[in-house]
């Protein structure tokens, strides 16, 4: 004979429709969907912002930004304001930041909302901040001039599973944001060309394939004013080593 409160604990379950019957978030997703709030919002501020600096500096072919501005996001220089990021970076000519001295230090608002970024200012080291736009307001006291802004994400050491998540979405990252470089490079600096979105934002959506060593990117571009229409004439193949991150571009052709 079946126990009454067993009947009547199946006949409550079969009666109340708002009770949940789906099994919980697996802790995988909820993973995922932490890194997304706390990595790829900065992380795609962190490229916008450097992307800016490029271009306010006569692109990828006069100017680099120090590595902060690659790589982690979580490492690069700025400060959540709250209502946006601001990152105050520094660069160069290539000949010189790949030797560790920066002759630029640029400071970029990225807004969390639309992601539109405004360069607050461009000045050579050495001299006086010029502002090419208003100063923001700042909830807090201004950051020194002699200080580069440092993370405002205090948290607690990751995880393992996040450790090993950071190590894998970091190094096609990584390899993306390369790949593209070389393409922008290939194809005469930022203000001749511009990668097409999958080549932005999460690299596990970009055009690559995993080659036993190495990644292959295949994506197009074009000039910024075509580009921004989905229309695009070129077609370029990037290379990049896993273990030395070099890049070699295989083929730059027109479509």
């Amino acid at each position: 004979m079946i126990p009454l409160l067993a009947l009547i604990s199946a006949s409550t379950l079969a009666l109340d429709p708002g009770r949940p019957i789906s099994p919980p978030q697996p802790p995988q997703s909820q993973l995922a969907q932490s890194l997304n709030e706390q990595v790829f919002g900065p992380l795609r501020a962190r490229n916008l912002a450097r992307q800016a600096g490029e271009k306010a500096n006569g692109g990828l072919r006069a100017y680099r930004a120090e590595p902060s501005m690659h790589g982690a996001a979580g490492k690069s220089p700025y400060v959540d304001m709250g209502s946006y990021w601001l990152f105050t970076f520094r660069g160069g000519p290539p000949e010189l930041t790949a030797q560790g001295i920066y002759t630029v230090e640029t400071q970029v608002q990225v807004d969390k909302g639309s992601f539109a970024t405004t360069v607050l200012s461009n000045r050579a080291l050495g001299t006086s901040p010029t502002s090419t736009a208003p100063p923001p307001s700042s909830p807090s006291a201004p950051v020194s001039e002699a200080t580069s802004p440092q993370p405002s994400l205090a948290q607690a050491p990751p995880s393992p599973e996040t450790e090993s998540l950071n190590d894998q979405i970091f190094g096609l990252l990584r390899a993306r944001n390369l790949a593209r470089q070389a393409g922008e490079k290939a194809n005469g600096g930022l203000n001749a060309y511009r990668a097409e979105p999958s080549m932005h934002g999460a690299a596990s959506k970009s055009p690559y394939r995993e080659v036993e060593g190495y990644w292959l990117f295949t994506f197009r571009g074009g000039p910024p004013e075509l580009t921004i229409q989905g229309i695009y004439t070129v077609e370029t193949e990037v290379q990049v080593d896993k273990g030395s991150f070099a890049t070699t571009v295989i083929s730059n052709r027109a479509l």
